[in-house]
């Protein structure tokens, strides 16, 4: 499913120290327009070789920008009906019930940007505190997925916040990894243990008839059991991101780096940036490896290679790693037939 993040506004009422907007000096108060709104859902429902399934609201925050959230919702549900599957991510400091109603009548996922509670507190205000007051009751009530990240300072705290995550009622648990910072071998190895060891888990959780979902778990599980091939991939990861001003970028967090800006959604990709990104000599760590052809990064990765080559090594060895997870998986819970290759295909 091709997906984009529509980056409604720069702003934010957080600090969080991994974020890549803290990274860059164009983070301001700049927010989406309604046309530039409007018309990048126009962009994405009318081009037929993108073939957008899913937008997702991002920012900075989103919720600083409610009624653009209705705005668009109100746009696509009279433009384009069951056109795109819709959902936000958020920090959920700023939600209301009313708003949480809203998104339950519009079928918009709301997922809480939230690691858990161990190891130093990356998601911050500006003076250092934790906002988001954590209700297990209203998050099983109303749903709600995790988006937990991961990076070189908690990542030794992965298995225990992973299961944090599932104790305070998330059913669905979406794992992103910070490529940017020192991740040396040792970390590496340590992401490789605490992915083990959650793996463990997930499969005594399915056997006990759990539901919990771990997405980046789930989806390596299902390319490795297509094993899908890398030449009916996209040219790019279909993870786009549209900053405010409508320019469109090959993945969330390129939004605002000028170097890796691929068009805008008034006048679509620009030609000659696209040849000089297709003409990029291929990866050659890439060459040869054994799961290139279930890698949902590696054409995406001809692109990480030659503009931030130490984020395609953290990026290939994840993979690997998850790889090797789903393998595991498979192994244990067809044997015992607690799944069939029906469910996971």
């Amino acid at each position: 499913m091709s997906k984009v993040y529509l980056h409604l506004t720069e702003a934010c009422n957080m600090a969080c120290r991994y974020c890549y907007m803290q990274q860059l000096k164009s983070r301001g108060t700049r927010k989406m327009s309604r046309e530039t709104a409007f018309r990048a859902v126009d962009y994405m429902a009318q081009d037929k070789e993108w073939n957008v399934e899913a937008i997702i609201f991002f920012g900075g925050e989103p919720m600083l920008e409610q009624g653009m959230i209705e705005a668009v919702t109100g746009y696509i549900n009279k433009e384009y009906p069951g056109r795109f599957h819709l959902s936000m991510i958020t920090n959920g400091t700023l939600l209301t019930q009313s708003f949480v109603d809203f998104a339950k009548e519009n079928c918009i996922g709301i997922v809480l940007s939230y690691d858990g509670m161990y190891g130093p507190r990356n998601r911050v205000s500006e003076d250092g505190k934790e906002l988001l007051v954590i209700n297990k009751d209203w998050i099983e009530e109303n749903g709600f997925s995790a988006l937990s990240v991961i990076d070189t300072t908690n990542v030794r705290y992965l298995h225990d916040n992973a299961k944090h995550l599932r104790d305070v009622g998330f059913k669905r648990i979406q794992h992103v990894t910070n490529y940017d910072g020192e991740w040396s071998m040792e970390l590496l190895e340590i992401l490789r243990e605490e992915w083990e060891k959650i793996t463990k888990d997930y499969i005594n959780w399915k056997k006990a008839g759990d539901e919990i979902s771990l997405a980046r778990l789930e989806i390596m599980i299902r390319l490795y059991t297509r094993r899908f091939i890398l030449d009916d991939m996209p040219e790019f990861r279909p993870l786009m991101g549209i900053s405010v001003t409508g320019g469109i970028y090959p993945y969330p967090g390129a939004v605002g780096n000028e170097a890796l800006l691929l068009g805008n959604v008034y006048t679509g990709f620009d030609a000659e940036t696209m040849n000089q990104l297709k003409a990029l000599p291929k990866v050659s760590a890439c060459t040869g490896c054994d799961i290139i052809d279930i890698c949902p990064s590696a054409k995406g990765n001809i692109l990480l290679d030659n503009l931030q080559p130490h984020s395609h090594r953290i990026s290939c060895e994840s993979y690997k790693i998850m790889v090797d997870c789903a393998e595991e998986v498979l192994e244990q819970l067809l044997a015992n037939e607690v799944v069939d290759k029906e469910q996971i295909s």
